[in-house]
């Protein structure tokens, strides 16, 4: 399992050249430019989610795993939404993300998580 926090900030065009793949750059080039910061933000925190629970963090490549919103820039994000992340080797993760107040929130597993489960208190 891994988790992650970002600030929701603008991240200039080299970070995207430089530590995302392909597909992530052309989900970035699609997003409307309003919600551009979000959706890179939101990729590298599921990036970051995923090599922290494949127990290496940043010491590996950024571009050795890539990050898949299920319903990214269709939703707003204000609600919990699915992220799946790839790593190179064939292993898959399942998460969830969220942005609420210029913060995005990831969480990924494997095995993928079975539910989402809000807890009251």
């Amino acid at each position: 399992m891994g988790c992650d926090l970002e600030a929701i900030e603008p991240r200039s065009p080299a970070f995207v050249a430089d530590y995302f793949t392909a597909e992530e750059r052309n989900l970035v080039a699609r997003a409307p430019a309003a919600r551009q910061n979000q959706v890179v933000t939101l990729l590298w925190s599921a990036k970051e989610s995923a090599l922290k629970a494949l127990g290496c963090g940043l010491r590996l490549d950024t571009r050795s795993v890539i990050a898949a919103p299920a319903d990214f820039p269709q939703t707003g994000g204000e609600g919990w939404g699915e992220v799946s992340v790839k790593h190179v080797d064939g292993r898959a993760f399942c998460g969830w993300w969220r942005a609420t107040h210029d913060l995005v929130r990831t969480v990924i597993a494997d095995p993928p998580p079975c539910q989402l489960v809000a807890l009251q208190g």
